[in-house]
């Protein structure tokens, strides 16, 4: 990677999401979403934390569902956009404005579960261990955290950057235990690209 390190300003947040807002637009959750609520992982409702979500739909999408969720986001607009979409569809719908390297101390041991979607991505690689580290400790021993990984692929520099899914695994196999790790098409079919679905839960001790 050629790239220069970025430094994760809230104003870098500001520009990514105003660089992106148009195509993240949807009326609709995203179908793996869908498909992953009926899965045996979300047999039980509870507190779960989505990671930068910009797509208001996936959020409401748990919420009606009966989850408490809470938005944890590094760019004020996207949680003006979720805080505005709740209030217009009267959903509780919890939002945290945060610095992904720098989280709350009261967030920490709190969600049942953890969704990041691609949000990685967004992370140069030199950081993306640093930040996987910062989210999983929101998780509750025997939480769930489920990550989409987008395998871009023949970048030289980004955003977005790729993943090193083996280094993930290494990273986190010390406090989660991996139970699924699965290849798929992408949900979002125009962008072309594979996408990589893992499970993992947060060990009790």
């Amino acid at each position: 990677m050629t790239e220069k390190i970025i430094d994760y300003t809230p104003e870098y947040w500001e520009k990514r999401y105003k660089e992106k807002s148009a195509q993240m637009d949807s009326d609709d959750p995203t179908p793996i979403l869908k498909e992953l609520l009926k899965s045996e992982y979300f047999s039980e409702p509870g507190k779960i934390a989505i990671i930068g979500c910009a797509l208001c739909q996936d959020v409401v999408l748990f919420a009606k569902n009966n989850y408490l969720v809470t938005v944890i986001s590094p760019s004020q607009s996207v949680i003006n956009q979720i805080r505005k979409k709740a209030k217009k569809l009267k959903s509780v719908i919890e939002t945290t404005y945060s610095d992904l390297f720098a989280l709350s101390g009261k967030l920490l041991h709190k969600f049942d579960y953890l969704v990041e979607y691609s949000f990685s991505s967004e992370i140069h690689p030199d950081r993306q261990m640093e930040y996987f580290d910062n989210i999983q400790k929101l998780i509750k021993p025997g939480g769930l955290l489920i990550i989409f990984l987008q395998m871009y692929s023949n970048l030289d520099a980004g955003p977005p950057f790729p993943v090193d899914v083996i280094k993930l695994e290494n990273h986190l196999k010390e406090k989660f235990r991996l139970i699924e790790s699965k290849p798929r098409q992408t949900s979002i079919k125009e962008n072309g690209y594979k996408e990589v679905l893992l499970i993992w839960k947060k060990y009790l001790v």
